[in-house]
């Protein structure tokens, strides 16, 4: 026989989470009825066996506290394969279980991309460093060169070459915008020009200057791309920028008036009011599935059309 005790130290629980498996019927001690006289639950060995089957391991909960981040993105990084894991059928849902040794590494790597600006976008450049703007012109060894990086601070000159220098500058930081609070993004992807005078710099150029450096983020991927990630705002008008927004864009939606290109999210944000029953179905699908509530209210809507 196992006490409550031991079987909590063998699998890494605390007592609690054993008696909450009781209570839920997932665990099957043999003193059901005479526990309390017994000073506690007693499990069999098979039983005790069967338990660590099925919870050995990390749960989710556990896992990402380890790795430092939230359950729903382990859930995504566990999905892509960049950590190992086991999904396991407890009572009538499934779980994702993970080895502690594998979230350590996760962790290294991730604190390792961190300290390295790299995202799952790639890696993010910095707008305004040492008194330079990113993507601006400048004058150097009496060659002009695009300031393609700030930190490090990384020139490419006329011919396509790209190296490191160190100095300073005396540029205006870009302006400061308001932070646009309206929910989602608009994602584009742009391939790197080879020249220096090119539209795509100019509409980056755009972006910080008439959305501010608060709502767009840019990221330099492996695959020789800018991804820029952006929120909600205008643009002036130009036939040459739209077109280029509008073949390039990955989410979101470009919109043309009489002056300004007009960048949206393909997002509406809407406040409802849900009906219990239909509350409890869509958190039990975000719990089942480990995402968010908004992202399981639009599972369940898309497959409803479907």
């Amino acid at each position: 026989m196992v006490s409550i005790t031991k079987l909590a130290k063998s699998l890494g629980k605390s007592v609690r989470t054993i008696q909450h498996w009781v209570t839920s019927g997932v665990a099957r001690p043999i003193n059901l009825d005479t526990y309390r006289r017994d000073g506690g639950y007693t499990f069999s060995i098979e039983e005790a066996e069967r338990l660590k089957k099925l919870f050995g391991g990390l749960g989710a909960k556990e896992a990402a506290g380890i790795v430092g981040i939230t359950p729903q993105y382990l859930n995504e990084l566990a999905l892509s394969g960049d950590i190992p894991s086991e999904l396991r059928k407890v009572g009538k849902r499934e779980r994702r279980f993970y080895k502690k040794e594998d979230c350590l590494m996760l962790r290294e790597q991730l604190q390792s991309d961190t300290n390295k600006k790299t995202t799952k976008f790639g890696t993010k450049l910095t707008p305004f460093a040492n008194g330079l703007r990113l993507f601006d012109y400048i004058e150097h060894l009496g060659k002009r060169g695009l300031i393609s990086n700030t930190k490090p601070l990384i020139i490419t000159n006329e011919d396509g070459l790209s190296y490191k220098i160190a100095c300073t500058g005396e540029m205006s930081p870009w302006p400061e915008k308001k932070y646009q609070v309206l929910k989602g993004f608009i994602d584009f992807r742009f391939p790197i020009p080879r020249a220096i005078v090119h539209p795509v710099y100019d509409l980056l150029r755009s972006l910080f200057d008439n959305l501010g450096t608060k709502n767009v983020q840019i990221f330099e991927t492996r695959q020789g791309d800018y991804f820029v990630r952006c929120r909600s705002g205008a643009l002036p008008f130009s036939e040459v920028i739209y077109e280029l927004l509008r073949k390039n864009v990955v989410n979101g939606k470009i919109e043309k008036s009489r002056n300004s290109i007009l960048l949206r999210p393909d997002v509406v944000l809407r406040y409802v009011t849900f009906s219990k029953m239909a509350f409890d179905i869509v958190k039990r699908k975000a719990e089942e599935s480990n995402i968010s509530f908004d992202e399981a209210l639009n599972i369940i809507i898309s497959s409803k059309d479907q």
